[in-house]
């Protein structure tokens, strides 16, 4: 006979009063972040405008997050590469606010 490793689990129990009255939306932890109005508003844009643009680099401030690349590695080649023959892929930026308006 085999044991049961749950113990005693009740029985379901069916409510014929009719549909259970619908749960409330749990508010975010953090406010902001994916959720926030500015990143509703950019995922929203039409395709003409979240297309490439060119950005004049004094419009472009560090990220505080480092980047996952280690910059010691190969990073002369890089900088070769870029002189010879110019940025090749885009770089992804987002609006931030202050003097300069991308990070």
């Amino acid at each position: 006979m085999a044991r049961s490793m749950f113990g005693d689990i009740p029985p379901k129990v069916s409510s014929d009063d009719g549909p259970s009255a619908p749960r409330s939306r749990r508010k975010p932890i953090i406010k902001g972040g994916a959720t926030s109005s500015k990143y509703i508003t950019a995922a929203t844009q039409g395709g003409s405008e979240r297309t490439y643009q060119e950005i004049f680099l004094d419009q472009i401030q560090d990220s505080p997050i480092r980047d996952r690349i280690d910059l010691n590695e190969d990073i002369d080649s890089l900088i070769e590469s870029i002189r010879d023959n110019g940025q090749q892929i885009p770089i992804h930026v987002r609006v931030v606010q202050g003097d300069t308006p991308y990070e």
